[in-house]
């Protein structure tokens, strides 16, 4: 039985990087990502990628967080197969989002 779980929990920085790795086998439906910033928070932008963040075309998350205290919840339902990556990072700021992802992992 799938079970929604939290795949993914960590502060957003400024230079891409893998967040999440399907395993070989299964499919994952990413069903919600949280993104929550403390008062001190500067606006940036957080992007959310499948495989590296080299194009615009690989994004699949791009979210401007205005400055200042804020939770903004989002259920995209993007599925991942194969061993594919999520990539996370910000534009502007770096270690100031909290970013969580939650799915669903099934076998393929």
């Amino acid at each position: 039985m799938a079970v929604n779980k939290r795949l993914a929990h960590f502060l957003v920085d400024a230079t891409a990087e893998t967040v999440y790795t399907n395993v070989t086998g299964t499919v994952t439906k990413i069903t919600s990502v949280t993104l929550a910033q403390p008062a001190a928070g500067v606006a940036t932008t957080i992007r959310l990628t499948i495989g590296t963040d080299v194009t615009a075309g690989s994004r699949w998350f791009e979210y401007p967080v205005p400055a200042g205290a804020g939770t903004y919840i989002f259920y995209p339902h993007v599925v991942l197969s194969g061993t594919e990556i999520v990539q996370a990072s910000s534009v502007s700021a770096d270690d100031v989002v909290v970013c969580t992802i939650s799915g669903v992992v099934d076998a393929a």
